[in-house]
């Protein structure tokens, strides 16, 4: 069946007279038979729409936001095409336009012509301006993309993604120090911008930094799919149309890391239920499902995912923490070694199987896991956490002094347990005004994060301090 939408021009409609409208795509149904059913009923329903008010601007913009979504880019142009020639006012129809220009990457010229008109129309729209900085980039014009990014950083010196186009123009043009210091700042901003470790790791290697290059590259491969929020709600509202198994995953993730849990579960839960084979709804589900305690379900898309992909690290990963959960130690150990042999540089995987050893009083084994952590992530607070631990343990408090002091920063709800373990350790080490100065602090941060079963612990803790002060 051949669905046309033809004859839905006309001439007097047109702000110039003189050239028809840019007639709405042909589409055939069976350039349809990849999308899933839930699309494909939305594409369709936009289709009849136009068909009944074909010279409403809207209607139109409203067709090729749906197919843009969807990826038909060149059906979507057209559309936005017609829809800007009904009304050349508004500015997405334009933006619109600039995007789908820019993401075929056939004419960038074009792109960065519709980006400069875009902003004419309306030039407070940052999104527009840093697109067409990286569509400048990418053409090679290093002094106009650094004319625009730096006026960006004019008005977002707070913006990971402004630090990262600048370091990358700055690079073009041969500055590496100066992008070095842009992708560090981006780094910063945002810790998890794969792409951004990516760039300083390789910039710090032209610099014969060799250290910083390992440390940022290995942080690439653990986070090289994470990039900051685009901050940019014409291209969200693109997004939100999507329907089927892919918006319910995206929808999904952005619940997460919101922390509304259960709301993100459901999304998954329907994303895995609308297509079996998208193997991150089964990622997420296996977290989720741990985290719920109903390990059979976790278990049920773990062996859903394998088949999927069975060198995926995340999935035997998330596997591995339900496992942990159930005491299952034996076999966390060799799902996270399973995740640590398909992602080398996976820090939480050592972390989680040096836990495991430590639980089953292997402290040798646990001691090189928290190690290599930290060696793949210098940072790695739980793993010196670890490392702490286990010092402790031995009775060498001034040892575990030294690692739980690199846990203190960033302050957040972790924090509390990391400096309680501190004020402990320097108990132990029988420096009692110490002891009391850190456990006062942890109480209080406990208390701020509303943990009162910590304010219970530490309280009592500080009582047997002021006990061992009296003896004295």
């Amino acid at each position: 069946m051949l669905f046309l939408l033809t004859g839905l021009y006309s001439a007097a409609s047109a702000s110039d007279k003189s050239v028809p409208l840019t007639e709405l795509p042909q589409l055939e149904e069976s350039a349809l038979t990849d999308v899933e059913p839930s699309a494909r009923t939305q594409i369709l329903e936009a289709l009849r729409t136009a068909r009944a008010e074909p010279e409403d601007p809207e209607v139109n913009g409203r067709l090729g936001m749906i197919l843009h979504a969807y990826q038909l880019y060149r059906e979507a142009a057209a559309c936005y095409e017609r829809a800007k020639q009904l009304d050349p006012q508004p500015f997405r129809w334009v933006y619109y336009l600039a995007t789908i220009r820019a993401a075929e990457g056939k004419d960038p010229q074009t792109a960065a012509s519709l980006y400069r008109e875009a902003l004419k129309l309306d030039p407070s729209y940052l999104p527009a301006r840093l697109k067409l900085a990286e569509v400048l980039l990418g053409m090679g014009e290093f002094l106009q993309a650094r004319q625009v990014s730096d006026a960006l950083l004019d008005r977002r010196p707070d913006s990971a993604r402004v630090r990262f186009l600048l370091g990358r123009v700055r690079e073009a043009q041969g500055d590496v120090q100066t992008a070095a210091d842009n992708y560090r700042i981006a780094c910063e901003l945002s810790p998890r911008f794969g792409p951004a470790h990516y760039a300083l790791g390789l910039a710090y290697r032209k610099l014969g930094d060799t250290p910083k290059a390992k440390q940022h590259l290995q942080a690439y491969l653990e986070h090289q799919a994470n990039v900051p929020p685009t901050e940019d709600r014409l291209i969200d509202e693109i997004e939100s149309l999507k329907s089927g198994a892919y918006h319910y995953v995206n929808e999904g993730k952005r619940l997460y890391d919101k922390g509304q849990i259960q709301e993100a579960f459901e999304y998954y839960k329907k994303a895995a239920e609308l297509n079996p084979r998208l193997i991150h709804a089964h990622v997420n589900l296996i977290s989720i499902y741990g985290m719920k305690e109903d390990f059979s379900q976790a278990e049920k898309h773990y062996r859903a995912a394998i088949e999927l992909n069975p060198d995926l690290a995340e999935v035997h990963y998330n596997y591995g923490l339900a496992l942990t959960q159930q005491r299952r130690y034996d076999e966390a150990e060799k799902a996270f070694q399973k995740a640590i042999r398909s992602n080398p540089y996976f820090a939480d995987a050592y972390y989680n199987r040096g836990s495991v050893f430590e639980a089953q009083g292997k402290f040798d084994k646990a001691e090189q896991n928290f190690r290599q952590a930290i060696e793949n992530q210098p940072d790695h607070r739980e793993a010196y956490f670890g490392l702490g631990r286990i010092a402790t343990r031995g009775g060498k408090s001034e040892e575990a002094i030294e690692y739980y002091l690199r846990t203190l920063a960033p302050e957040d709800e972790k924090t509390p347990v990391f400096m309680y373990s501190l004020a402990y350790a320097y108990a132990g080490a029988r420096d009692f005004e110490k002891a009391r100065q850190y456990g006062q602090r942890a109480r209080h941060l406990a208390s701020s994060y509303g943990q009162s079963k910590m304010v219970e612990t530490i309280e009592r803790f500080l009582e047997k301090i002021r006990q061992a002060d009296s003896a004295h």
